[in-house]
């Protein structure tokens, strides 16, 4: 099965860590690296960002649903 995203680079890692750390939004995230935000959270968890990134996001987009 091929993928339709390119594998992650080390210079993809750094940069998502780093947009992480100055607190850019996961959909900021997602369009500067061309990233699903389902991609984001599965990187995140395989480099061992904190747990609180993924909270934090999980609040966000559950806050934007409601009225």
């Amino acid at each position: 099965m091929e993928s339709h995203y390119p594998g992650w680079t080390p210079t993809d890692d750094a940069r998502f860590r780093r947009m992480v750390e100055n607190g850019a939004s996961e959909n900021e995230i997602a369009l500067a690296l061309r990233r699903t935000p389902q991609q984001l959270r599965r990187r995140g968890y395989d480099l061992g960002l904190p747990l609180k990134w993924f909270k934090q996001f999980r609040a966000i987009g559950q806050s934007e649903r409601l009225p």
